[in-house]
């Protein structure tokens, strides 16, 4: 990838390959969104068969493995997992290549917005049909291999790991693939270039390099190998590809790096006790952000557990281990563990610490739906600030408040999740379901209506009124208000008006369609947003317009109705535990 950085003369990269080649190298790695701008996707491709066809030396026996299923924009890189984006990648970088069929091609990145097993069939379609050899998926967790090995078979794994980076072996994806015999491909082996000061200057890595007389890259390469790890280099330098001749380490000199970095050779040992065993417990209470972890863990407390929680003791979950252990030194201590715990990596180093006490392990799964935990989020947010934060302050905000976060952090969790499982060393794993509670006082019925669209509309044509004078109401509307307030709902409406700026131009327009309503309109709230990604609560169909007017008039949600126009208010009211009606229905619908 890094010889297509635009600093990068052509020359000079082709000239790097062939050093690579010469030292031994049998495997380029490379994808077709490797170039230097998202418009000369294939450069990498390209570059690397120039690199081929210009070589002098033998090359029967060096393998290019390429990858699909991303495509680039100016600013982003966009995962595609559809089957006919990878057919078509697939064709491209064959043409490419210059290849009958791709020897190895790998799936880039699961693609979120679609099930995994989409472009896992795909890429078996494109074997099928002759087009690759073999297949490898990249940057996936324990749980997609498990699910890919349903599908198809993989020939290799690619994630990233280095001496600083143990994640995908704490998440079980590495043994996983050695129990499957499946080649582990390492990008980023020596943790990129503040990785390579590290091994510069770790003590056992700089003794092994300088009793061997070699360079500390080559130490670390040899014992990635001894790990049965390939290591991916990124060089762009001919001296730094010289460097990739491979070296055998001596057992002696093996031994010393495995004991430097235990994780890497002992990251899946289980050492999980007994369930009987009568020792301290400790509870792994995880769940997405807004899951509605923290009354649950209040139960434990009051039980005597002791709380370890990343967000009120700050640091990161790793940062936890240590009070771990010293709580486990106290005889009797029980522990609830109160995080997300997304992954198997993160939950492993909580059990290498307990089992070392020989404390039990229990995991407590809070399996609350992502619709549940928005509105628990913006509860919590709006019990905390009085308020929703837009996108700025919750930046702001979140470096100190734990209840502030924006709507993908939960979007993120429900994509990366990895479900815990007691091969994990849990002595058991507890699903919990989220049931909703409304407080009691809250009892009021309520008809809440989208505004623009249901109740009015603009006299000038705009999307939305944007002046008082501007607006008028719909047929119907004035009916329909009439006959909830006689029966005793209030009347709340709710809004999206990007386009009104100036301040207080929607309050204006909002107490202008109130008084056409004979003053019925009894509050009403609104987003003024701009389309695109979620970067608030408040934009339907996320629900926070709906909370806000739940706390502020003690809503019933399951007495009260919603009357709208188009799918993201339906899914709002859902969301919400409300009635839905179309606004084409309402000349039936009766409080």
């Amino acid at each position: 990838m890094r010889l297509s950085d635009p600093a990068v003369d052509p020359d000079r990269a082709v000239r790097v390959i062939h050093a690579a080649l010469d030292a031994g190298v049998t495997l380029l790695d490379t994808a077709d969104v490797y170039a230097p701008t998202f418009a000369d996707v294939g450069h990498n491709e390209t570059l690397v068969a120039n690199a081929l066809r210009t070589y002098p030396g033998d090359i029967s026996n060096v393998v290019i493995a390429t990858k699909g299923g991303l495509t680039r924009t100016e600013e982003r890189w966009i995962p595609n997992g559809t089957a006919a984006h990878l057919k078509r990648a697939a064709q491209a970088s064959l043409y490419r290549l210059g290849l009958p069929r791709l020897p190895l091609y790998q799936l880039h990145t699961p693609d979120p917005a679609r099930k995994l097993s989409t472009g896992l069939k795909a890429l078996k379609a494109l074997q099928q049909d002759g087009l690759l050899e073999r297949v490898g998926l990249s940057n996936i967790n324990r749980t997609q291999l498990e699910q890919a090995l349903d599908v198809l078979k993989v020939d290799t794994v690619q994630v990233a790991l280095s001496p600083w980076n143990d994640h995908a072996l704490r998440g079980g994806v590495v043994a996983l693939c050695h129990q499957h015999h499946i080649r582990v491909l390492a990008h980023t082996p020596l943790g990129g270039p503040s990785g390579i000061r590290k091994c510069e200057q770790h003590p056992i890595i700089r003794e092994v390099a300088d009793a061997l007389g070699l360079s500390v890259v080559q130490v670390v390469l040899a014992w990635m190998e001894h790990l049965n790890v390939v290591p991916l280099v990124g060089c762009t330098r001919e001296t730094s590809a010289q460097q990739l001749k491979a070296v055998t380490l001596p057992s002696a000199m093996l031994q010393k790096l495995d004991a430097a970095f235990p994780s890497h050779v002992h990251a899946e040992t289980k050492h999980a006790p007994a369930s009987h065993v009568q020792g301290a417990r400790v509870v792994v209470l995880m769940g997405m952000p807004g899951a509605g972890k923290s009354s649950l863990s209040e139960k434990y407390t009051r039980d005597g557990f002791l709380r370890l929680n990343r967000d009120e003791q700050g640091g990161t979950l790793k940062d936890l281990i240590p009070r771990l252990h010293a709580a486990l030194e106290k005889p009797g201590q029980n522990v609830i563990m109160d995080n997300t715990y997304v992954s198997r990596a993160s939950r492993q180093r909580v059990l290498e610490a307990a089992h070392a006490h020989g404390a039990r392990v229990e995991c407590v799964h809070v399996d609350t739906d992502i619709a549940d935990a928005q509105v628990n989020a913006v509860w919590r947010m709006l019990e905390q600030f009085g308020r929703l934060p837009d996108a700025a302050e919750i930046r702001t905000l979140s470096k100190t408040h734990p209840a502030a976060f924006l709507p993908g952090a939960q979007f993120k969790h429900r994509d990366a999740l990895e479900p815990p499982h007691v091969d994990e060393g849990f002595s058991s794993v507890e699903r919990v379901p989220f049931v909703r509670h409304w407080p009691d006082d809250h009892e009021q019925r309520a008809l809440i209506l989208e505004l623009d669209g249901v109740v009015r509309t603009s006299v000038g044509g705009h999307r939305v009124p944007v002046t008082p004078e501007d607006v008028v109401l719909l047929p119907n509307a004035l009916e329909l208000v009439q006959r909830f307030s006689r029966a005793g709902f209030l009347v709340l409406g709710t809004s999206w008006r990007p386009e009104l700026t100036a301040p207080d131009a929607g309050a204006a327009v909002d107490e202008r369609t109130s008084a056409l309503l004979g003053g019925r309109l009894g509050d009403s709230v609104s987003c003024v947003h701009a389309a695109g990604p979620p970067l608030c609560w408040c934009r339907k169909p996320l629900p926070g317009m709906g909370v806000l007017l739940i706390r502020r008039h003690k809503l019933r949600p399951g007495q009260c109705v919603v009357v709208g126009k188009s799918a993201s208010d339906r899914t709002w009211a859902q969301r919400l535990g409300m009635r839905y009606v179309d606004v084409g229905a309402v000349s039936e619908l009766v409080p």
